[in-house]
């Protein structure tokens, strides 16, 4: 059980009882379905529920290592079709009454060049459109759906992040208008043995639009049963499928969506960024300095709310444009060693891209904010406007810069950011920039000219990592309070429960 870490096939197998859950969805459906494809069938759980004279079973699975005398012998059969190939480039001549699948949870970064231009063409006949950043298992619901008859049945067990991520926005939009998304059964945590992701398990009618969805949680797939949906299922409306996150059905009583907020792109220059990429991260970065390369912060300290170039580590940084010479014996090096050790989508890049090497170093703004986090959440200062890498989320704020930040990193704000937050497991939590951009945040208008002084001399204690934070949560979340006529004892209370 587990995730296959020799192939980066992303292969998680599906716990028996959630199989049996999945297959008697397909069994007991009204449209009692005879022609049933699994597009990935593992070790073949699924149709060991589904095996039956009613039924026609066809099969694919890209990885031969998975299959058994045991597999050969259940599909050895004139009713049983096996394709071994990837489930991506078949074609068949039929629609089928039903899909059940648990497909591959493979990341975009993972996926090669050559397969991500195969996928367009999914994209294009359902008429979606993805992000680059999409999963693979996106791509197999896709093609799914286009393999159904009408009304026919698509059972499905997938990572969650499609409800909570950017490039699930589109898909959630695409299931509730051109089908019936009937239900989504949610274990936040430990769905598969050994494993500590989400997944989610969707049941979807093809083409008629979702009214209401049944939603179910549960924390982990070893506590799911089949007898506990009808008293823990709650419904949710298309609306509310777009607006998820792990809070949907929290019973705060702060009001996040008062009038009083702006949202966090409000309180930037331009819009906040990521910081910057690299063609193979750890090969261009350096702890000494030379003088051919740049400055940038990629580690977040954990004892400090700023940060300065002696927290940086040092960019090899190439311009195509110029320094090719200079440079070419250090590139060489980094090439061969890439294309040895690289991941493939690398390697294809570096054989089709000459200037695969790109590393253009993006500025870094006045307030960062690493949007992987714990317990202790900080908005950090970047004063000197240090260059950062990818995992920081960048604002750019040079008026009333200590203002702003004590603000940013009241318990109001980090409230806000819990509930736009993802969980990833063992504590740690992601936010997406999209929900970044749009955390709630009191502006400083609605704050009085002495309260705005004592603003700025907090916020430039807590750069000093003086600790201040109770001081600017007392001040933040009073001002809140007066706004909108509440108690402040009541109110922090709520707001430190909704922290732990």
């Amino acid at each position: 059980m587990g995730i296959s870490d020799k192939n980066n096939l992303g292969q998680y197998f599906t716990p028996e009882n959630i199989a049996k859950f999945m297959a008697n969805e397909i069994t007991s459906s009204p449209i009692k379905p005879r022609q049933i494809l699994d597009p990935c069938i593992g070790k073949n759980i699924f149709f060991s529920f589904l095996d039956s004279d009613s039924t026609i079973l066809h099969g694919v699975e890209i990885d031969q290592n998975l299959i058994n005398h045991n597999t050969e012998a259940f599909f050895n059969k004139s009713d049983r079709n096996l394709i071994l190939g990837d489930f991506i480039d078949q074609e068949f001549d039929n629609k089928f009454d039903a899909v059940i699948m648990n497909p591959p949870y493979t990341r975009q970064e993972m996926i090669s060049v050559d397969l991500k231009q195969r996928l367009k063409s999914i994209k294009e006949e359902v008429g979606i459109e993805l992000s680059a950043k999409a999963n693979l298992y996106v791509y197999f619901l896709l093609k799914s759906l286009l393999l159904l008859k009408d009304k026919g049945l698509l059972v499905a067990i997938t990572y969650d992040s499609w409800l909570y991520s950017s490039f699930g926005a589109n898909l959630k939009e695409y299931l509730t208008y051109a089908h019936n998304l009937k239900e989504i059964i949610h274990f936040k945590n430990h769905a598969f043995d050994g494993v500590d992701v989400g997944a989610t398990i969707i049941i979807i009618e093809k083409g008629s639009s979702t009214s209401t969805i049944k939603y179910s949680e549960y924390e982990s797939a070893n506590t799911f049963s089949s007898s506990s949906l009808a008293q823990e299922s709650k419904d949710l409306n298309s609306e509310d499928l777009l607006n998820f996150n792990d809070y949907t059905f929290s019973n705060s009583k702060i009001n996040l969506q008062s009038s009083i907020f702006v949202p966090l792109d409000n309180i930037s220059e331009k819009l906040p960024w990521r910081g910057t990429s690299s063609p193979a991260n750890k090969y261009f970065l350096f702890q000494s300095h030379n003088e051919d390369f740049t400055p940038i912060l990629k580690k977040t300290p954990q004892d400090t709310y700023s940060m300065t170039e002696k927290d940086a580590v040092y960019a090899f940084s190439v311009n195509p444009e110029n320094n090719l010479s200079d440079n070419h014996a250090r590139l060489e090096q980094i090439k061969q060693t890439l294309l040895e050790c690289g991941s493939e989508a690398l390697k294809q890049k570096i054989a089709k891209d000459p200037y695969w090497f790109k590393f253009p170093i993006k500025p870094g703004g006045e307030i960062l904010f690493n949007y992987y986090f714990r317990d202790n959440i900080r908005f950090i200062l970047n004063k000197e406007n240090i260059a950062t890498m990818g995992n920081y989320y960048n604002i750019s704020c040079p008026v009333a810069i200590y203002e702003t930040f004590a603000i940013l990193n009241s318990s109001l704000t980090r409230y806000a950011l819990l509930r736009n937050s993802k969980n990833q497991g063992n504590g740690l939590k992601k936010i997406q920039l999209y929900k970044f951009n749009k955390i709630p945040i009191l502006p400083l208008e609605k704050f009085t000219s002495e309260e705005l002084e004592m603003l700025k001399k907090l916020g430039n204690l807590l750069a000093n990592n003086e600790n201040v934070i109770n001081d600017i949560n007392d001040l933040v979340i009073n001002r809140y309070c007066q706004l909108l006529n509440l108690d402040f004892d009541n109110t922090r209370l709520l707001i430190e429960r909704g922290q732990s």
